[in-house]
């Protein structure tokens, strides 16, 4: 599901392991299947490991929420000192990433 304004693309299409690139707006997202999809947003790139989740661009304040309904997502990303961080938010919590200062922070809902 995806809300109004929302810019979606199919950046890899390999049935295996697609990768969409969400550059602003909503979309729901569910994994049905073996295969795990990648979400690229801004500097950050999420695999749905299974369930559902919603992810926000908002480019006006340089933000990525993302919302895991069911399930859980892995997330990635270089921060300002250029070290990899990767880490997974499950069922119930909200994942809050200021792209501008690369950094996150996990909420439970």
């Amino acid at each position: 599901t995806m809300s109004a304004n929302t810019e979606f693309e199919f950046i890899q299409t390999i049935p295996t392991a697609p990768v969409f690139l969400q550059t602003q707006g909503s979309v729901s997202y569910t994994k049905t299947g073996t295969t795990l999809p990648s979400i690229r947003t801004m500097r950050l790139v999420s695999i749905i490991n299974d369930g559902m989740s919603t992810f926000t661009v908002d480019t006006d304040n340089n933000m990525v929420t993302i919302d895991v309904v069911s399930g859980s997502v892995t997330v990635g990303f270089n921060d300002s000192d250029n070290i990899t961080n990767q880490l997974t938010i499950n069922q119930d919590q909200q994942y809050l990433f200021d792209n501008e200062l690369r950094q996150g922070r996990i909420r439970s809902r």
